[in-house]
């Protein structure tokens, strides 16, 4: 042969070219498969937010009824009601986010954003559980950063949320401070409860994916993702998260960091 090459060498070239073709095929099925998947997550979510938007629409029309005709014990059950449609709200949400994740680079804009206003309103909208449960938020400081308002709420949601599933379990009155610190141009927020604390072996598991730990075995509701989808954004919006914990009651802080001057760095990941 001219070319110096030979049958065989012709005939595993073809192989080769064969079992490539074969690969990107499957690769390509296995995409739309993905894709078919997430846009059923979406369309999903979305239609159950649709049933829960009127059970809370209803739950406020009665709530107003029972107000007019003071009765405690329905406003009690009702109150029951309502927490269990933000716990669904709150666990669709987190699907919802963890689909979107996947492209995470569509579906960000950054910009420079309040950090004291989202946090904020990430408090309000745990405001009845932090009632029920005697938990006071406190909000110190202010600071002006450079991130995504949707996704770092969604973040603060996490993480406030998981304060306080961790925190109603202890007696008596609890604090949880959201802290607002800047240094050095480097601004921090910090998430810190008065809760039952994680255990030290727990810790470097923390921010793995369904990883509960001895926590999770005292709460129900434990998912072992919140934390894990945290971690993520934060990595792809280029902020950093930490946790630090005392066990038997010494309280969680986890600290967001946002460097200084640019802090977007999309790695794509």
């Amino acid at each position: 042969v001219r070319s110096g090459v030979t049958g065989d060498q012709l005939a595993v070239q073809r192989l080769l070219q064969a079992q490539h073709e074969a690969y990107m095929n499957e690769l390509s099925r296995y995409r739309k498969q993905q894709e078919i998947h997430q846009h059923f997550i979406h369309q999903w979510v979305h239609q159950m937010k649709t049933p829960i938007s009127v059970i809370d629409l209803m739950i406020q029309h009665a709530e107003q009824a029972q107000e007019e005709n003071n009765s405690p014990s329905s406003t009690q059950s009702l109150s029951s009601i309502r927490e269990e449609t933000e716990r669904l709200t709150r666990g669709l949400d987190m699907m919802l986010y963890t689909a979107r994740l996947d492209k995470f680079e569509l579906d960000v804009r950054i910009r420079t954003v309040p950090l004291h206003e989202i946090a904020r309103r990430v408090v309000n909208s745990y405001k009845r559980l932090c009632i029920k449960y005697s938990i006071y938020p406190q909000i110190t400081g202010e600071a002006l950063v450079q991130t995504d308002e949707k996704w770092i709420a969604f973040v603060m949601n996490q993480l406030v949320g998981n304060a306080i599933k961790y925190s109603k379990h202890k007696q008596g009155t609890k604090k949880l401070l959201l802290l607002i610190e800047t240094e050095n141009g480097k601004t921090a927020l910090k998430v810190k409860d008065e809760g039952i604390g994680i255990p030290a072996h727990d810790l470097p598991r923390v921010f793995d994916p369904f990883f509960t730990g001895d926590n999770g075995r005292l709460v129900e509701e434990s998912t072992g993702m919140g934390l894990f989808l945290a971690k993520s954004v934060c990595g792809k919006l280029g902020h950093g998260l930490a946790v630090e914990s005392v066990p038997g009651g010494g309280g969680t802080t986890l600290t967001i960091s946002f460097a200084s001057q640019s802090l977007f760095k999309f790695n794509g990941k």
